[in-house]
């Protein structure tokens, strides 16, 4: 995954659908791995540019999922490739800590719904 093109979708000027496309490989090989227990999971990241992520991209990953745009899988693809990047500055610490929330709540099979609402919740 580029991280050009997710900035690109986080200011809308890709459609989702596209990004989905764009890395859909990359999701199934993701998901496949996440079934194995032990198994290391390689992320396929181009920092091709440096991104800014915040309160505002974080409500935006939330709302992707609870609007049915993205699945789980693919939120916690795109939240592990954003904290293993060191072209992702943050807007503050605890948006890091929400996007690794966000990855234990997926390997836990835990992340819906009600917990992207309750994240949006706390963070507004």
């Amino acid at each position: 995954m580029k991280l050009s093109k997710l900035q690109q979708l986080f200011n809308g000027s890709v459609n989702p659908e596209e990004f989905k496309a764009e890395i859909g490989e990359e999701v199934f090989q993701y998901r496949k791995k996440m079934a194995t227990k032990g198994t290391s999971i390689a992320i396929n990241i181009n920092e091709d540019s440096s991104l800014y992520f915040g309160r505002d991209n974080l409500i935006k990953l939330c709302c992707f999922q609870i609007d049915h745009i993205f699945t789980s899988t693919e939120i916690s693809y795109i939240a592990d490739c954003l904290t293993l990047s060191d072209s992702v500055h943050y807007e503050n610490e605890e948006a890091k800590e929400i996007l690794e929330e966000i990855i234990e709540l997926e390997t836990m099979g835990k992340l819906d719904t009600e917990r992207m609402l309750s994240i949006i919740e706390r963070i507004e």
